[in-house]
């Protein structure tokens, strides 16, 4: 492979995206730093997204275009990697944009490989300006992933983000950091762990000059997910968390609960909600073998997680917990539909 020293490959992974696509890719091509690859994926699209980026890689010879049948989000950018040609990475989705400084800002030419570079961005909401942020405004400063103290205050171990980060294609090779396509939830905050487990430095970027727009009705908690899932999420985080927190010194720390419990404990606590009578048996005693976790950084929220975490600690208590869950969720379906029962019949 034949990489430039001083190049950036930009991966753009694109599925049904025509709305937004020339958007994002003439902000990338009006970039004030020119030494970069465009890796457009096409991941099977259905609509006209797949001839807008062969258009785009006809009229500039930056562009590189991959056509592949849809096999997701996290194969296009694991293919983009592969096809890379440049020492240094970089992510954007398709249905976003970046300011014209936007690679300027990562500074290439200063760039190291045990230094994990990272931008703030822009938090866009469709059709809703007014509720428009900064997320991860950062003021710009280095410091070693060592440092628990810096670690809690930017918050590093929640931005699970892949774009607006610059990661090193040999360490990605090295250690073969790849998103994992097992997963459908969470698969960009483990790629992003994975990748901090073998980083020695941290670099922030006083920039938001990456707009990330979430679209209306986009949330997790719209989506029906069954344990499995949840569960191999909660696995690929605890995986790498367990190593992050060495690394980043954060033994002790309430920042730690705070991450354990929104990055690893609860995906498997959703995992328990979701039970039926075929796998309930397989997801509790998943659960339990993480006991020790919850008792240790899990921060209880409601009543329901208190009683599950009870249960839990019970080794005869599978069939109870799973009638717990049963009832539970029958009442909140009840309670859901007479809300809206009385929504439709309240008087104008």
């Amino acid at each position: 492979m034949n990489i430039n020293s001083s190049s950036l490959s930009v991966i753009v992974p694109v599925y049904k995206a025509e709305k937004y696509l020339r958007r994002c890719v003439d902000s990338i091509l009006a970039q004030t730093y020119r030494n970069f690859e465009l890796i457009l994926i096409d991941d099977g699209s259905p609509d006209n997204s797949g001839s807008i980026c062969d258009e785009y890689m006809r009229k500039d010879k930056r562009v590189k275009v991959f056509h592949q049948e849809n096999q997701g989000v996290s194969s296009s950018r694991n293919l983009g990697i592969e096809q890379a040609q440049s020492e240094w990475i970089t992510f954007i989705d398709s249905d976003d944009w970046v300011d014209a400084d936007f690679l300027e800002n990562f500074q290439i030419e200063n760039a190291e490989p045990d230094t994990f570079t990272i931008q703030g961005f822009t938090f866009h909401f469709e059709n809703h300006p007014d509720k428009d942020f900064l997320f991860s405004y950062y003021k710009g400063c280095k410091f070693p992933i060592s440092s628990d103290k810096e670690i809690a205050q930017y918050d590093i171990l929640r931005n699970g983000y892949p774009f607006a980060k610059l990661y090193h294609k040999a360490k990605l090779q090295q250690y073969h950091i790849r998103f994992n396509t097992a997963i459908s939830i969470h698969e960009d905050h483990t790629f992003v762990w994975e990748y901090l487990c073998h980083t020695e430095n941290i670099k922030l970027v006083q920039s938001s000059s990456y707009h990330y727009e979430k679209k209306e009705g986009e949330s997790l908690s719209n989506k029906n997910y069954p344990s499995a899932t949840w569960l191999a999420a909660s696995e690929s985080l605890l995986a790498s968390l367990s190593i992050l927190q060495a690394k980043c010194h954060l033994e002790g720390t309430h920042y730690l609960k705070e991450t354990y419990t929104s990055y690893g404990l609860e995906q498997t606590m959703k995992a328990i909600y979701c039970i039926n009578r075929t796998n309930y048996q397989q997801v509790i005693s998943s659960a339990r073998g993480k006991y020790l976790l919850f008792s240790q950084f899990f921060l209880t929220k409601t009543p329901k997680q208190k009683i599950v975490l009870y249960l839990l600690k019970q080794k005869w208590s599978n069939r109870l917990l799973f009638f717990f869950i049963h009832l539970s969720n029958i009442l909140s379906a009840n309670l859901r539909t007479g809300s809206h029962n009385t929504e439709k019949t309240r008087p104008l």
